[in-house]
Order: structure tokens, then C-alpha cells, then sequence
């Protein structure tokens, strides 16, 4: 086994882990936007946000 790969991994994986719970939180909060006031401009960077999203997903062999 190669402990400074596994120490690595590790850490690599803490931090996708806080990433994407920073995300989901975002998510939830309309990323911060008041949803009487959405635009289309907000549901362009929605959609960047899921491509993104499904592109990481399908890398893992998640994705739907």
C-alpha cells in the first residue's frame, strides 16, 4: 500500500465532500438570489451549474 497516495486520496476526497456540501447549501438558498426575482440570466448559470454536475456525476458512473 502507498501510505502518501492514501493520505492524498483522502484528502482529495475531504474536499470534494466540502465542496459539494457548499454547493447543495447554495443550492438550497437559490444561490443566494430572491426567487421573485429570477431571470433568465440566473436559469443560464442553473444550467452551467447541472452540466457540471451531470459531467461529474457521469465520471463517477452516477449520473442518471
Amino acid at each position: 500500500m502507498n501510505d502518501k497516495a492514501l493520505s492524498a486520496y483522502i484528502e482529495k476526497t475531504e474536499l470534494a465532500r466540502e465542496l459539494a456540501y457548499r454547493i447543495l447549501a447554495e443550492l438550497n438558498d437559490h444561490a443566494g438570489h430572491n426567487p421573485n426575482e429570477i431571470n433568465w440570466s440566473h436559469v443560464g448559470d442553473a444550467t452551467h451549474v447541472a452540466e457540471s454536475l451531470s459531467e461529474i456525476a457521469e465520471f463517477m458512473g452516477v449520473a442518471k
